[in-house]
């Protein structure tokens, strides 16, 4: 074999001298691509998102869900894993009233439904099953035992007063409409009016006497709890806001960018951390991380767009 000596070479400033092979080696052949394993996370250059998608959490971190798979994120690296379907996040910390067919208990302390509650129950929850549709939102009731609030179904949602046996006349926001949805939020409740096919809803905090409590705020979306002081309600338009939970009092809001009608969801991620999923205008879906502080406005600490898969 012949060897040939090559000139010196100066590369950044450094002078070097190299020796070469007159006769240079084959290249290796290509290894083949590594067959995608069954399950893994639907990818797009990055992670993409799916049709019907949900949120929820799996070890402080949010999980989004579609028919056929999950995949968890990590928000700040922009990075997902497959993982298996969780279970569907809960909503309240503290414990809820149970509405059964003829009463309404919170552990063992129970009040009776008149014939007329009763009965209202029962056909909310004949119309649920005939509709059949996995996210009917379920009857719910004020932690006094007061009050049992009714959502919509094939009649306007409704509050009824567990004592009088009869609906409470609420009081309607400016914007006047409907009765669209209401939501037990310890000794209040959540109620969404709508004056137009949508997105429009206005929310009022209502006590289980029927009472406005407080400036309303924006609605249509998801309502949890936060701590044992505070809960949120994200609106359909991305807003989220953060009330206190004995009084209505609202403590902050934050305007997010969401696209009206886009996929809408938010999870508790812990005390002070929230996790919001929307739609965006260009096709897009962004999983939003919020710290929300014990005092101050709430803030974006994160965000992830997963663009879509088709």
């Amino acid at each position: 074999m012949r060897i040939t000596k090559l000139p010196i070479l100066v590369a950044f400033g450094v002078a070097t001298t190299a020796t070469a092979v007159a006769q240079p080696k084959k290249p290796a052949p290509a290894k083949p691509p590594a067959p995608r394993p069954t399950g893994s996370v639907p990818t797009k250059a990055v992670p993409c998102a799916k049709d019907m998608l949900t949120l929820s959490v799996v070890d402080a971190s949010p999980v989004v869900c579609w028919e056929t798979g999950c995949m968890k994120l990590d928000v700040l690296h922009e990075e997902a894993t497959a993982v298996p379907k969780p279970p569907a996040p809960k909503r309240w910390l503290f414990p809820t009233p149970e509405v059964k067919a003829d009463s309404v208990c919170l552990g063992t302390t129970c009040k009776p439904l008149g014939k007329r509650l009763s009965a209202a129950v029962a056909a909310f929850r004949k119309d649920s099953e005939d509709n059949a549709a996995p996210d009917n939102p379920t009857v719910s009731a004020t932690t006094d035992l007061k009050a049992v609030g009714i959502p919509n179904g094939s009649n306007p949602a409704q509050v009824w007063s567990v004592a009088q046996d009869k609906p409470l006349k609420l009081k309607a926001p400016p914007s006047k409409g409907d009765v669209y949805d209401v939501t037990a939020v310890g000794n209040l409740f959540a109620v969404d009016w709508r004056a137009c096919a949508g997105p429009c809803a206005e929310m009022e905090l209502v006590d289980s006497s029927g009472r406005n409590k407080g400036p309303g705020g924006t609605g249509g979306g998801p309502v949890f709890q936060l701590d044992a002081k505070r809960f949120v309600a994200v609106s359909e338009n991305t807003r989220v806001q953060v009330y206190d939970l004995a009084t209505g009092k609202l403590l902050g809001k934050l305007e997010l960018e969401g696209q009206d009608g886009g996929p809408l969801d938010a999870v508790r991620i812990d005390d002070e951390t929230i996790a919001v999923m929307y739609g965006k205008s260009d096709n897009a879906t962004d999983i939003v991380i919020v710290s929300v502080f014990p005092k101050g406005k709430p803030e974006v600490t994160s965000a992830m767009r997963l663009p879509n898969c088709d």
